[in-house]
């Protein structure tokens, strides 16, 4: 990707336009041959005392049934093994196989293509050497849409935990398992609680396959990591993958704290070899140099205009809130591209869906809230329907419709009933639902 179409893609992110792009990053430094000039314009010597750096790819997505991602990882190892001093490590960001998830990809129950993947998988973490791989598990890599122990990874690669933390020298780093949606859990929000808590102020670098700061889908381990990281006293970069381009932003928390993230672009999605080195001074991340498709080597700092780290209803003045983790929340029927009823509020190519909430503790409520995204679109109009008993149906048209939220005025006949069926069908086949509020 090319410098300019980098920051169009980042600013596109922040809602600015990409000519303002240029005076927002503190160091303009154009296209360099090598890393080690994109090093020395920054002012980072690899060499020198507390000073090291790292790659990271994003999604190779190794397949059983292509050489073509095998073929641009090995190019990326060839040029990392060249380099003096060799990066500390190499991170892959995630989606290291293909078909490991049937929600992804056709295959068969004892999941034959998955396994041939994590081969190819463990063939290139040797063709990598002497350099180390990191590795990160992404949503490709579960067994199932309820796999939260990465089954597949967990029998063809015993040794390799889910999570986990080292240090970088002075700096910290996490590896987390975002699982098939964005998911921590409780065994996994505590561990890292009390691994930020053992690192002090130390700066720490948490590399998770989901990005941070989505609203409609996978805002579970967002929300955690807000409430998280808003908490400590210390910087916090996130590296992350699964969106396939590169975008750089600055998520800000309610307290003002400011948490840069980067999501690194798959090798695969432009048919290229590229990768990010990052340059820890001191403890401190303190540059990104990314090798770009043509094969010269650019530089980036964090200093970009904040955008405000927000979670799901989040001052809209909801009296309740659900998702389909919700005790109070019955899902009755999905229908999509494929079966997507277990994929836990990621509900990519949705058709239609079916659910019930037990609002037997709201007093009053007028209105319905829908978090959904791409609701719209060519294939059919997009119906809303809503009851009191799942039997009798009244239609609806949207009061209001955003990026993010749908809203629903609630006939008198259904207002304050005890349960709220709900239904709709979407005329986009990109279509996804996150969860419902009442208000």
């Amino acid at each position: 990707m090319r410098r300019r179409a980098f920051l169009g893609n980042v600013f596109a992110a922040l809602g600015l336009c990409p000519f303002a792009a240029r005076d927002a990053f503190a160091k303009k430094t154009g296209e360099f041959k090598t890393a080690f000039e994109a090093f020395s314009t920054a002012g980072f010597d690899p060499l020198s005392k507390d000073n090291a750096y790292f790659a990271v790819v994003g999604d190779p997505h190794f397949n059983a049934d292509s050489g073509e991602n095998t073929a641009l990882f090995k190019k990326i190892a060839d040029e990392l093994k060249s380099m003096n001093p060799q990066p500390a490590f190499c991170l892959l960001a995630g989606d290291l196989i293909s078909n490991g998830n049937a929600c992804f990809a056709s295959v068969s129950k004892n999941h034959k293509k998955a396994f041939a993947e994590i081969g190819i998988l463990r063939e290139c973490i040797d063709y990598l050497k002497p350099v180390e791989a990191q590795l990160v598990l992404g949503n490709h890599d579960t067994a199932a849409p309820g796999d939260f122990e990465n089954v597949i990874f967990k029998k063809a690669m015993p040794g390799l935990k889910p999570y986990r933390s080292f240090w970088l020298g002075k700096l910290f780093c996490i590896v987390l398992n975002g699982g098939h949606t964005a998911l921590l859990g409780e065994e996994q929000r505590e561990w890292l609680k009390s691994e930020l808590s053992s690192a002090g102020k130390s700066e720490t670098a948490i590399f998770i396959h989901q990005p941070m700061g989505n609203i409609a889908t996978e805002y579970e381990a967002s929300r955690d990591l807000r409430e998280i990281l808003e908490a400590r006293d210390a910087e916090t970069k996130i590296i992350c993958g699964h969106i396939h381009i590169n975008r750089l932003t600055v998520l800000e928390t309610p307290n003002g704290k400011k948490i840069p993230q980067l999501a690194a672009e798959a090798p695969r999605h432009n048919r290229a070899p590229v990768y990010w080195l990052f340059c820890v001074s001191d403890g401190k991340i303190k540059n990104a140099v990314f090798r770009n498709k043509g094969g010269s080597f650019e530089v980036f700092d964090f200093n970009l205009p904040p955008e405000k780290w927000k979670v799901p209803f989040e001052g809209i003045n909801a009296k309740a809130a659900f998702n389909p983790l919700s005790k109070d929340y019955c899902e009755i029927s999905v229908k999509g591209w494929f079966n997507a009823a277990k994929c836990i509020y990621f509900y990519f190519y949705l058709k239609e869906i079916e659910f019930k909430l037990d609002l037997r503790s709201i007093e009053e409520y007028s209105q319905v809230v829908l978090l959904a995204s791409n609701i719209f679109g060519n294939r059919a109009d997009s119906k809303f329907e809503v009851s009191s008993d799942g039997k009798q149906w009244s239609n609806l048209k949207p009061l209001n419709v955003d990026k993010n939220y749908i809203t629903l005025d609630l006939p008198i006949a259904v207002r304050n009933s005890k349960e709220l069926f709900v239904k709709f069908s979407s005329g986009n086949v990109n279509a996804s639902f996150g969860g419902v509020a009442v208000k």
